[in-house]
């Protein structure tokens, strides 16, 4: 099974804490041989609150276990020592626990429950919050500063610690099932592996090959703009973040670095814009004759309608270049794709008449 490790400072030393669903934590300082606490349940995820370590485990996932309080290897089954709670209920088994505004979050196959761990464990206490109507993909669940965001199996969810609502509904028709799916928090930035399908896409720009079940995109959200891109055609399995930088293992199992360059392993990506059909306020037939923009790099334009589209291979001049376009319809859309590492390319001005 994936290790999973934490740092934390047991009797003033630092060390890292190792566990995984099918072992004992280990227990490593960097400079002794490493051991095995083996009164320790098999963890699947974990978290520090108020020094004591709530952790998820593996068998029927139906209970938090809790270490001892400023000591995350004691897990002796004692009032004064480590425990565990059961929650048994619709919605489902425990998979994943997140520490936020004083409270431990448990996100569930379908739904989210809270525990209430102030002072003795007498005391301690679970509520339900959440419901979900899809199944809930746990390693997608990520602290976003003053959210929680997660995919569940009919979209994207942010949860704030008491109510929860829907995010990006614009690309829930190309969403898929994404049982492997994982994400990370990065500079203001949600980064989600998961797979998308060609089904609502326009012509299949947002999807990539999803044949094995894989994942096959990387989706960025923008927490402040509330903006997004994706990436198509990637396999992320796993994202890490060291200091400032953000690292992933792809499917492949190649560790690679994050960052807006434009290119995959030094091929550049297709870029693609696309507006959407729009009536400019009007239902009545536009002919659009000529769309004006600015570029230093070749360019594919598409200009669609509801009826017809036609497309063009643009080598851009010195300053603004125009394109004849002469196509009509009601609606209008225009589509811009060019595959380079970067590019500069204006807003279309599209001149039209009625």
């Amino acid at each position: 099974m994936t290790p999973m490790a934490v740092n934390y400072r047991l009797f003033g030393d630092d060390v890292i804490l190792l566990t995984s669903a099918s072992d004992y934590m280990v227990v490593w300082d960097a400079k002794n041989p490493p051991y095995a606490v083996e009164n320790s349940p098999h963890i699947t995820s974990m978290t520090i609150h108020f020094e004591r370590m709530f952790c998820t485990v593996g068998g029927e996932r139906n209970a938090v276990w809790f270490s001892q309080d400023l000591d995350p290897t004691n897990w002796d089954l004692e009032l004064d020592r480590g425990g565990f709670i059961q929650v048994l209920d619709e919605r489902g088994k425990l998979n994943k626990v997140i520490s936020y505004l004083n409270f431990v979050y448990i996100l569930r196959d379908f739904g989210i429950s809270r525990v209430s761990a102030f002072a003795d464990q007498i005391d301690f206490s679970v509520s339900n919050l959440f419901v979900s109507s899809g199944q809930i993909y746990s390693d997608t669940a990520t602290l976003c500063g003053d959210r929680i965001i997660f995919l569940a199996s009919d979209g994207l969810y942010q949860f704030d610690g008491l109510n929860t609502s829907r995010i990006m509904t614009q690309i829930d028709s190309i969403i898929e099932p994404s049982p492997n799916s994982c994400a990370h928090f990065h500079n203001g930035k949600y980064y989600l592996s998961c797979s998308l399908s060609e089904n609502g896409a326009n012509d299949g720009d947002l999807a990539g090959d999803n044949s094995d079940n894989s994942n096959n995109a990387v989706l960025i959200y923008d927490l402040h703009s509330a903006s997004f891109s994706i990436l198509k055609g990637v396999c992320v399995r796993a994202f890490s973040k060291k200091g400032d930088d953000l690292y992933a293992v792809t499917g492949d199992g190649i560790a690679s670095y994050i960052k807006q360059s434009g290119e995959v392993f030094n091929e550049p990506t297709t870029k693609s814009w696309s507006s959407g059909l729009l009536d400019f306020g009007s239902e009545q037939v536009k002919h659009v004759r000529e769309i004006f923009l600015s570029s230093d790099t070749p360019f594919n334009l598409k200009v669609y309608s509801e009826r017809t589209s036609k497309s063009f291979d643009i080598t851009p001049a010195d300053g603004v270049t125009r394109v004849r376009v002469n196509l009509s319809g009601r609606k209008i859309g225009v589509q811009i794709t060019c595959k380079t590492k970067t590019a500069r390319i204006t807003r279309p001005t599209i001149i039209f008449t009625q």
